[in-house]
């Protein structure tokens, strides 16, 4: 999915070329180099030097921010790189559009510099909370999902997905997108607590889907989690222990 309205970054920050510089940045984005925004200026006139070209040095560079009035409507506008529709035969699809707040997560920030998410250091960007990345590497992956023929590295936990088969812990050497929980970010609704509540979600299957989409969604529904991060259900944690904790 591409945001055009908030603008959506594809994990751009200031690149002085159409190209992102680091894909891993804050997510997974998993599309075309070239789009998305980088973030916004706020100099005066503009942030340009002598020869007219871009001066990021210049007072007000990188900090624009878009801003929106409580209490008004903000429309959302996107595209989406393989299409969607209800009834399209060679189409199927899902669209969850989420948010997160800063009153959940106070740390929630752009960043300025384009290296993966860190959580001490404030000139990186930062979405989830080191803590929820932590509990999702070391919980055990769900094993009643569908794999087909990929081989799952199973010490990643639930960062080890069909879609992303290696995991992505940094102790095994590879790479992280940013602090996100691939599990959950490739299997909603998600049955554990996540930083992200829904707006709304898009389904070629409404029929079958919405009503399920409506009971399971955390807006409304309470998940739960284990104590000890190791255990992904409420058996496996009393059982060894833990104390379930819902969310």
């Amino acid at each position: 999915m591409y945001l055009n309205s908030p603008r959506g970054s594809n994990n751009k920050l200031r690149e002085q070329s159409n190209n992102v510089q680091n894909a891993n940045r804050l997510f997974d984005s998993q599309n075309n180099a070239a789009s998305g925004y980088q973030i916004g200026d706020d100099c005066k006139p503009a942030c340009k030097d002598e020869n007219n070209n871009y001066d990021v040095t210049k007072e007000g560079a990188t900090k624009g921010t878009m801003k929106f009035y409580q209490g008004s409507e903000l429309y959302i506008d996107w595209f989406v790189q393989h299409g969607c529709g209800v009834g399209h035969p060679n189409l199927h699809c899902q669209i969850t559009l989420q948010y997160m707040t800063e009153s959940d997560n106070p740390n929630l920030r752009d960043g300025t510099d384009p290296t993966e998410e860190e959580t001490a250091e404030v000139a990186r960007g930062y979405h989830e909370p080191l803590e929820y990345y932590q509990a999702c590497y070391e919980r055990e992956r769900n094993k009643g999902l569908f794999t087909s023929d990929q081989q799952i590295e199973e010490n990643g936990g639930a960062t080890s997905t069909r879609q992303n088969p290696n995991g992505n812990g940094r102790r095994r050497g590879n790479q992280r997108h940013g602090l996100e929980c691939p599990e959950e970010r490739d299997y909603y609704p998600y049955w554990h607590p996540t930083p992200w509540h829904d707006i709304a979600i898009f389904t070629q299957e409404p029929q079958e889907r919405c009503e399920y989409y409506r009971a399971e969604s955390q807006n409304v529904k309470e998940k739960g989690r284990c104590s000890i991060n190791q255990y992904n259900n409420p058996d496996a944690c009393a059982g060894n222990g833990g104390e379930p904790r819902p969310q």
